[in-house]
């Protein structure tokens, strides 16, 4: 509980705030969203399995779908983001009612054990998704309802906006009431979490809780405590076992609307994981020129769909710790060293966005552990299991020097030398005969992969971008013996007359090989290159991607839901990267305009699919492509975007 004295100060800071928060409406010259839907009064299996994401720039987010159902526990409107990337839910959704002469109609969606509470879907008529806001229309016969909720950039906050017009005989009340919770994004609720609250004036009040403090605030709506504060019993249609949770609901906001006239209202939620967080935050956003919003997203066929996929890179980029870092993908898969070095080309590098590309090597490289970037950072603890990580961390270097000049560049790596040599002194241990001796720790996740065929490859890339690094910077680093013994080994073992084998005692067709010819330093050759290419396109080549195995394969598993079928036939999207590159290196120009086709493809078939305006984790090997996973992929994203910059550019590949 706060002391007197905070109280005091909160409640004197509420009640002057109202001139400077100004109530929320957008005028309709600025509606012209990137998707709508017409929900036409009841759920349906679109409206529940597409979802929206809106994040703020800092690794918070407010996701749900588009009925407005939370269908798994990662949805809420305020997910909120520490310094160090933990993510908390303080407010799951807000219940909304219209009150008229004794009756009520309920405007929510929830999910509970048994049942599906959604009386607002029998009035539910439009959703509609801009660059930074969702909205919902209802349609209760005499009155109407448009509730937008617009995330805060650079902020743990949401604005719930409302109009409601009434065009009855009668006044009515319109009623919101905030559901807040107090939780890992990925963890359950349970007890009540330390809940506690209070009423700092009429339009604002404070929750507490033992994972944050939430602070609630309406210029035009007034605020009243409640008695019954729990909502009991929540579930999630999607996470079917997962015991019930409960919510906190102290606070309910009114708003009266009398006859045949219009009302426009909002709610600030401002949440942070302490109190005087949250207070600095608000006050800063209710002074003036606290809260700007950005230009809206207007349809116009392909280039609305490359602003909204722009978008989506951007929002893969946040800070961490005095640094820059890259999301893996959202809502939940935080820091990853593999995806960081992956995503880097298509996020940053290929837009020449070099300052934010050395703040992001720096942070993993000044992570580093006998040789290793950390596969993950989890609340600020890194983990080292990736094989892969620190030698695709050494590709995007070469890219680069490559993209950014050597003078640039040697003046970066004279910095980080140290982390060069360690690096490689860690990679030697597992040489044997110019290869790499591993087991695991590949982008096939879990898989056991003695020596698989990506590693190799990166192995002799990472050789021979050392040796430049080394001659450019004027350190000695030799390693011309390794590079010989790699050249004389590595065809002699993989290569099985049609194409690469996946591991040395692996013949399956699989995607990783394509790696190998992709890179800026190969030992395969340009014939041997051109099969590789052949078999791919006939086993592996859809439109949503590469399969991970080929349908001939006796292991083929179609569906992506879990490992067995993601890594035996599941589609991975940013495979196609690496394969757009070999077929621009054998056919450029032959190949620019195939690889627009498949990005202008992708995105009308997939942008709008289950992430609207996002690409998804993994998607099936079979038609219709369901997509899987996390909503937004950073690796995809980011492999899509550098594949249509580099088709499109005067230098390609």
């Amino acid at each position: 509980m706060m002391s007197q004295r905070a109280y005091e100060e909160w409640r004197k800071f509420y009640e002057t705030a109202a001139d400077r928060v100004r109530a929320v409406y957008v005028p309709e010259s600025w509606r012209y969203p990137y998707y709508t839907a017409d929900i036409g009064g009841g759920l349906s299996d679109a409206s529940l399995r597409r979802e929206w994401l809106l994040s703020n720039g800092i690794g918070g987010y407010a996701s749900s779908t588009i009925s407005g159902l939370n269908t798994r526990r990662e949805h809420g409107l305020l997910v909120s983001a520490s310094r160090n990337l933990a993510l908390r839910l303080l407010l799951s959704d807000f219940d909304e009612n219209v009150a008229s002469g004794g009756s009520h109609r309920a405007l929510r969606s929830r999910s509970t054990v048994g049942r599906l509470e959604a009386p607002g879907m029998e009035s539910l008529k439009t959703f509609r998704l801009n660059l930074d806001s969702v909205s919902w229309q209802y349609d209760l016969g005499f009155v109407t309802v448009e509730k937008t909720i617009e995330i805060v950039p650079g902020r743990n906050a949401v604005l719930a906006s409302y109009s409601i017009t009434n065009s009855g005989d009668s006044d009515v009340m319109f009623e919101s009431r905030p559901a807040a919770a107090s939780r890992g994004v990925n963890g359950q609720a349970g007890g009540n979490s330390g809940f506690a609250s209070k009423l700092f004036s009429g339009h604002a009040a404070g929750v507490s809780s033992d994972g944050g403090y939430l602070v609630l605030y309406s210029e035009k709506m007034e605020c009243r405590l409640l008695e019954d504060k729990l909502i009991e019993g929540v579930s999630y249609p999607n996470e079917a076992g997962m015991p019930p949770e409960r919510f906190y609901a102290p606070v309910v906001f009114t708003l009266p609307v009398g006859a045949h006239s219009i009302k426009t209202a909002g709610i600030l939620a401002v949440g942070y994981p302490t109190e005087e967080e949250t207070a600095r935050n608000f006050k800063e956003l209710a002074a003036p020129g606290g809260f700007k919003r950005r230009h809206k997203l207007l349809s116009s066929g392909l280039g609305d769909d490359l602003i909204a996929f722009s978008a989506a890179c951007d929002s893969f980029i946040v800070d961490y710790i005095g640094k820059k870092t890259i999301l893996a993908g959202y809502p939940n898969l935080g820091q990853r060293g593999r995806d960081a070095m992956l995503a880097l080309s298509g996020l940053v590098l290929s837009a020449g966005r070099f300052d934010i590309a050395e703040s992001i090597f720096e942070n993993f490289m000044g992570r580093m552990h006998e040789g290793r970037i950390p596969s993950r950072i989890v609340d600020g603890v890194p983990e080292y299991e990736d094989f892969d990580a620190s030698l695709w961390l050494i590709d995007r270097l070469g890219e680069y020097r490559r993209r950014a000049g050597d003078d640039r560049f040697r003046h970066f790596i004279l910095k980080h030398w140290d982390a060069m040599a360690d690096a490689l002194q860690h990679y030697r241990k597992f040489e044997k005969e110019g290869l790499l001796q591993n087991d695991g720790g590949t982008w096939m996740g879990s898989a056991k992969r003695p020596g698989a065929v990506e590693i190799q490859a990166l192995w002799y890339n990472a050789l021979k971008n050392l040796k430049d690094f080394s001659l450019l910077a004027g350190e000695k680093m030799d390693v011309a013996g390794l590079i010989r013994k790699y050249e004389k080994n590595f065809m002699t073992k993989y290569w099985n007359g049609e194409y690469l084998n996946d591991s040395e005692s692996d013949r399956e067709l699989r995607p990783s090989q394509l790696i190998a010819i992709s890179l800026d330093y190969t030992a395969v050759g340009p014939k041997e290159a051109a099969g590789i290419l052949r078999h791919v396109e006939n086993g592996l080549y859809t439109m949503a991607g590469m399969r991970t195995l080929t349908p001939k394969s006796s292991k083929y598993r179609p569906t992506a839901e879990d490992e067995n079928g993601l890594y035996n036939g599941g589609i991975l999207p940013h495979l196609a990267g690496p394969y757009f590159k070999a077929c621009m290196r054998i056919d450029g120009l032959g190949y620019r305009q195939r690889a627009i086709d498949f990005f202008t493809e992708f995105l009308r078939l997939h942008l709008r699919d289950k992430g609207i305006g996002l690409i998804c984790e993994a998607y099936d090997g079979n038609e219709p492509h369901t997509p899987r996973g996390c909503i937004s992929h950073a690796v995809n994203t980011a492999e899509l975007m550098r594949i249509y910059r580099d088709a499109t550019s005067l230098h390609g590949y």
